[in-house]
C-alpha cells in the first residue's frame, strides 16, 4: 500500500495516541500510594468526571470530598499531580514525527478530552505546546468527543479547509465517527506501525 498523501493539518487525540494507550495504568500506583483502590476511583469518574471534563467544575474541588471519604492519605492537589505524574508516557517517535511535519508548514492541532487542569500539564508540564500549533479542550468547549458541538469547536479553530486537507487521528472509533459531517480524513490510531506505513514523508 502506497502512503498517502501528507494533510495540511493534523487533528491528534492524546490519551491512547501521544500518551500511552493503557489509559488507566496511571491508577494503581497513585490509588496504592493514597491508600484507596481502582473501584473506589471508579465511581468518582461516573459520578463527578463528566462535570470536571466538559468544565463545569474544577477537578480538585470535586475529588477532594471523595477522597476524604474514602481516608485518602493524598489530598486533592497531591492525587492529581501523583496522577499527571504517572499518566505521562509519551508517544516520542509519533510527537518527533508530527513536529518534522510541522517544521515543513503542516499545521498540527490536539483535540482531546480533557479537563482544565491537565490540558494545562499536558501543554506545558510535558511540552507538548512546543510541537502543537494549538489545543482544542472539552473542559474549554464545554463539550465531550463525539458530541458534534466538540468537532464544530475544531472546525472553527482550523478554519476553511479543504476536507482533504485534513487527517483527524483517535483510538477511539466512536469518536472518529462524531467528525463525520465534516468530511475529513481519518485514522483510527491502533499504534505506530500502522499509521507510519499509512503516512510518511
Amino acid at each position: 500500500m502506497s502512503p498517502e498523501p501528507l494533510p495540511a493539518v493534523w487533528v491528534v487525540d492524546v490519551d491512547g495516541v501521544l500518551v500511552d494507550a493503557d489509559n488507566n495504568a496511571w491508577q494503581h500506583p497513585v490509588c496504592e500510594a493514597c491508600g484507596i483502590t481502582p473501584q473506589q476511583l471508579a465511581d468518582f469518574f461516573r459520578a463527578d468526571w463528566p462535570d470536571c471534563v466538559e468544565g463545569r467544575r474544577d477537578t480538585a474541588q470535586a475529588l477532594e470530598p471523595w477522597l476524604q471519604r474514602w481516608g485518602s492519605t493524598l489530598d486533592a492537589e497531591g492525587f492529581i499531580a501523583a496522577w499527571h505524574r504517572e499518566d505521562a508516557g509519551l508517544n516520542r517517535p509519533l510527537i518527533a514525527r508530527l513536529a518534522a511535519w510541522r517544521v515543513e508548514g503542516a499545521r498540527t492541532l490536539l483535540a482531546t478530552n480533557q479537563d482544565h487542569r491537565r490540558a494545562q500539564y499536558l501543554w506545558t508540564t510535558l511540552n507538548l505546546g512546543e510541537t502543537f500549533d494549538g489545543m482544542i479542550h472539552t473542559a474549554a468547549v464545554g463539550a465531550r468527543k463525539p458530541d458534534i458541538a466538540f468537532w464544530q469547536a475544531v472546525a472553527d479553530r482550523i478554519g476553511p479547509h479543504d476536507p482533504n486537507d485534513v487527517v483527524v487521528i483517535d483510538d477511539n472509533a466512536e469518536n472518529l465517527a462524531g467528525s463525520a459531517p465534516f468530511e475529513w480524513r481519518t485514522h483510527h490510531f491502533t499504534g505506530n506501525k500502522g499509521f507510519f506505513a499509512r503516512f510518511s514523508g
